[in-house]
């Protein structure tokens, strides 16, 4: 081919990405397979007229499929390319482009506004805490003329003080914080300081955290009477019980964020320690550039001669995610009962290399004549591929299948394993034994104590047969766990978010505390003058606190199952939210409030008597 064009750069964020663009004329002389109308090989993009209502151009292509393809029953539909990212269901588009999950967007929007809320819960629950302590205050500029509505004003005033140091502080910390951020998240976020709308969102963002932090301090506070307050006289049992929501509010969201937290890391123990059906471990793949797909079994004889060598294969996959799937036909097919079956070439070695387990029947042959030709061959098929034909792996055996055009016979089952990301339940799957055709991966089986020494003799064998294309190779385990990155960085971020919870949440709790303790120094004193224990006096102080903590436990629970079984839901295999991961949070949440308690209480339960009763 001949260079023709250079193309600008596409951007990070694009959709559609790649170095070299070739003509899909090249695949009619090339690619017989790519022109058939059952090939999933390509994704077809449309630009339709402003005045096309896409709905309407969608049911057209009902059924087009079936005009050139009498067997094929296939559904089109029509996607807008803006939601594919976050929105897109489509198994083939999991190679095809960069997506994630909208879900994960709900998840960190979430975060974020329950922190920001805790937060809030914390200065208003202080704010109206410090109450009796500003009603002096209150009364005198009540009695000097200051009406209500000046006193609301005074105190947005201060809540709009601190909002904007808030924000400014912390603008600073994210442009200094984006780079870490970006690599937890993999994302490449920046601050669009330059963007007017930006800072439109960051204002309006303000105004609304300025209400939510000053309406109901300003409420309670403007509403003293002012002759009451001055004669010291201050009561607010509805400020109490208020304060007493706000601490099962916070610990509640925080309690949330532990669940989330564990259930995900507990998911992800679970998908590395998941039996796959094969050995992942140690297991090597090599790609096959160039014109060495033509040449694996040369490649592959070559490298079992190494001393360091066990086992190895041709395929033409590495079994991480595996999604070449066509149409199936077989010996007592009824009507309607078609599907799509995933499909992989390989060798007679495949399932040793592997460790893959024969359920009935036998392998491949390894004598090439009596299982391929031109035209007829032998297949293995999985156990969910012989279900949905409609036989059991002994009545299969012997059964005529045709695909890709080649009629060939079932000499043995193979049983299920997982080949998609466990999000995906295991598909109907097809071995075939065609070693005239190109291979593009050697599956290899390591002695891992002579591996360094290995590696060498593999690249100088990979060289010697093609030495323009360089050795690419990686371990399937390790390329398995890639499959999860996404939700490995949520996990991490997860974690550290709600850390950020419960910090915030144990400020607010031992700042609500410490005022509690200072307004009863006088009745700890008297307590310890009669007799009272450090211990029972520390007890006294917390316990009404720790039951908030508990019935915080309580409540959140359920809200914490309901979200993470919604997140479980994406996975076909997972594992339970049980009572021990509940119990677990619920301790962590309670020992961390301990601890909280205690550092004040028993610092109030510790003080001299003589200068608590003393004390105005």
């Amino acid at each position: 081919m001949k260079i023709t064009g250079i193309a600008k750069n596409l951007p990070d964020n694009s959709h559609i990405q790649g170095d070299i663009f070739i003509p899909l004329k090249l695949l009619e002389k090339y690619d017989e397979w790519s022109m058939k109308w059952g090939s999933n090989n390509f994704h077809t993009y449309l630009k339709l007229n402003p005045n096309t209502n896409a709905k309407g151009f969608e049911t057209k292509l009902t059924g087009i499929l079936k005009k050139y393809n009498n067997d094929d029953d296939t559904k089109l539909f029509l996607q807008p390319l803006s939601s594919i990212y976050l929105h897109s269901k489509f198994d083939f588009q999991t190679d095809w482009g960069k997506r994630s999950d909208v879900f994960y967007s709900y998840l960190f929007l979430g975060v974020g506004l329950i922190i920001l809320l805790i937060a809030i819960f914390n200065y208003v629950n202080l704010a109206t805490a410090q109450a009796t302590q500003r009603g002096k205050e209150v009364g005198v500029r009540k009695v000097a003329g200051a009406g209500k509505s000046d006193l609301i004003s005074q105190f947005y005033v201060e809540s709009s003080l601190l909002v904007g140091i808030a924000i400014s502080i912390s603008m600073f910390i994210v442009q200094q914080s984006l780079p870490l951020l970006n690599q937890l998240s993999g994302k490449s976020l920046s601050l669009p300081l330059l963007d007017m709308n930006f800072w439109l969102y960051v204002l309006l963002f303000s105004i609304v955290i300025i209400l939510a932090t000053g309406f109901y301090p300003s409420f309670i506070l403007s509403s003293y009477s002012p002759a009451k307050v001055l004669k010291g006289i201050i009561t607010n049992n509805s400020g109490h019980n208020f304060r007493k929501s706000i601490v099962i509010l916070q610990f509640s969201m925080s309690a949330i964020l532990i669940v989330s937290a564990m259930t995900i890391y507990n998911q992800l123990q679970f998908i590395k320690n998941k039996n796959l059906g094969f050995d992942k471990d140690n297991l090597l793949y090599v790609r096959l550039g160039g014109d060495l797909k033509n040449k694996a079994v040369l490649f592959k004889n070559e490298i079992l001669k190494l001393s360091g060598i066990k086992l190895a294969s041709v395929t033409t996959n590495n079994l991480v995610d595996v999604n070449n799937s066509s149409n199936i036909e077989w010996q007592g097919q009824s009507a309607k009962a078609d599907f799509l079956v995933t499909h992989i070439n390989t060798d007679p070695d495949f399932l040793e290399t592997i460790g893959g387990k024969i359920v009935s029947g036998r392998n491949f042959s390894k004598t090439i004549s009596s299982d391929t030709s031109d035209k007829v061959g032998t297949y293995l098929l999985n156990e969910t591929a012989v279900r949905r034909m409609g036989f059991n792996p002994q009545s299969v055996l012997g059964k005529k299948v045709k695909f890709w055009g080649f009629e060939g016979e079932v000499v043995g089952v193979v049983k299920d394993f997982h080949f998609r990301p466990l999000n995906i339940k295991i598909e109907p799957f097809i071995f075939r034994y065609r070693p005239k055709e190109s291979y593009f991966n050697l599956l290899i089986k390591p002695d891992v104590t002579s591996f360094a020494q290995t590696m060498k003799d593999i690249t100088k064998i990979y060289k010697n047969l093609e030495p323009l294309q360089p050795l690419n190779y990686g371990f399937v385990n390790q390329d398995l766990e890639k499959q999860y990155a996404n939700d490995q960085r949520t996990s991490k971020m997860i974690f550290i978010f709600s850390c950020l919870a419960i910090f915030i949440s144990s400020l607010g709790l031992f700042g609500l505390v410490t005022f509690t303790t200072r307004n009863r120094f006088k009745e700890i004193g008297l307590r310890k003058v009669l007799g009272a224990s450090i211990l029972s006096i520390t007890s006294l102080l917390s316990k009404e606190f720790l039951k908030l903590v508990i019935i915080a436990f309580v409540v959140s629970m359920p809200i914490a199952y309901l979200i993470m079984n919604k997140w479980l839901n994406n996975f076909a295999y997972k594992t339970n939210i049980g009572w021990k991961t509940l119990i677990f949070s619920g301790a962590i949440l309670i020992l961390i409030s301990i601890v909280t308690l205690s550092f004040q209480t028993i610092k109030a339960a510790l003080m001299n008597p003589v200068n608590s009763i003393r004390s105005e």
